[in-house]
């Protein structure tokens, strides 16, 4: 990845702007990485991950059709034999 003081940064912004469309680059000011210029393409692919990531949930914050799915799946029946464990388990509760 390429780097640049922030004061060479501005001077050669024409320059900097081809440059980061083969790679990042990041900018630096007073030996310290304060930023990183990103193709306007890869900014968009991060927030697509980003917003693709994966959510964890409490099950006071589990949304109701994720709720319902959890309630009615179904465990493969290989795993029949598993059941015994849970017989004196509490039951989750119900909304």
């Amino acid at each position: 990845m390429a780097s640049v003081t922030a004061t060479e940064f501005i001077k050669n912004f024409g320059r900097h702007n081809t440059d980061v469309q083969r790679e990042p680059i990041a900018v630096t000011n007073h030996g310290r990485i304060t930023g990183y210029y990103v193709a306007a393409h890869e900014f968009e692919d991060m927030k697509k991950k980003v917003e693709g990531m994966r959510k964890s949930h409490t099950l006071k914050t589990l949304p109701d059709h994720l709720w319902k799915a959890l309630m009615e799946s179904k465990v493969d029946p290989e795993s029949d034999h598993l059941n015994a464990l849970l017989d004196d388990e509490p039951k989750p509760e119900t909304r």
